[in-house]
């Protein structure tokens, strides 16, 4: 009798396991996110006065948007650091939505985890990115408002 329980609950956990690695939303473990350098060569890529000027024109300053879903516990670091530094933000959740999720990844140069971070359309990355960034004191420089 022993036996059987131990095998039933054996046989529920590895079922447990299977449904959670085949159905819940993951990223791909063969996906890179970008190194701290590339994320910040690719922001000083921009030029200020064009990010200015499109900032002005829509009316909007320090837009940030973050694709994230539901159950993803980076997505909310990510939010809880953006809301310690009062930053308002547009939240996108891409969990049952795949041509949102499609937008994101196109948006992302091919990137598919969450979350992914723009601020003044540009890609910065994921959590670790953002939170890089506020190490270094550059999220600061990113967020502040040049009025």
């Amino acid at each position: 009798m022993r036996f059987v329980v131990f095998f039933s609950v054996v046989l529920f956990v590895f079922m447990v396991i299977f449904f959670c690695m085949t159905f819940v939303d993951k990223p791909l473990l063969i996906e890179r996110s970008l190194s701290f350098q590339e994320v910040e060569s690719s922001i000083n890529d921009v030029e200020p006065e064009v990010v200015m000027t499109n900032k002005m024109k829509e009316g909007v300053m320090n837009h940030v948007e973050i694709y994230t879903t539901k159950t993803c516990p980076y997505c909310d670091k990510a939010k809880k650091l953006l809301m310690k530094k009062s930053v308002s933000y547009h939240e996108v959740d891409v969990s049952s939505d795949a041509e949102l999720r499609q937008s994101m990844t196109d948006r992302a140069n091919g990137r598919r985890t969450v979350p992914q971070i723009f601020i003044n359309s540009v890609s910065i990355g994921g959590c670790d990115d953002l939170y890089a960034l506020d190490a270094a004191g550059k999220l600061d420089m990113l967020l502040k408002d040049t009025q």
